[in-house]
């Protein structure tokens, strides 16, 4: 699953940092403030740390994807299966990948 040149792949523990940066880009600070998911505004602080996002990449029944461009890291999301239920959670796109819907 994993492609270096770009595509899918499963988050790695050396990815925890990268994608604290995707993560809070896209939910607080002023860079979210340019897309629909901030909470700037709602929540103060960090939305996650690299403890955190090394957690949800080695808890049991979670599997943490991303989406490179290339080089570089352009959305996660979190996918998680716990007994009966599934979620998923962290979805995060980059601001530069975002574009306006037609």
């Amino acid at each position: 699953m994993s492609n270096s040149a770009g595509g899918f792949s499963y988050a790695v523990l050396a990815d925890a940092h990268a994608l604290v940066e995707l993560i809070r880009s896209a939910y607080r600070g002023d860079v979210s403030r340019q897309g629909w998911a901030s909470e700037a505004d709602l929540v103060a602080g960090d939305r996650i740390d690299e403890s955190g996002v090394r957690d949800l990449i080695t808890a049991p029944g979670s599997t943490l994807l991303v989406l490179r461009g290339g080089t570089d890291m352009v959305a996660c999301c979190q996918l998680e299966h716990r007994g009966e239920a599934s979620s998923t959670s962290v979805l995060s796109l980059s601001l530069r990948e975002r574009r306006p819907v037609a």
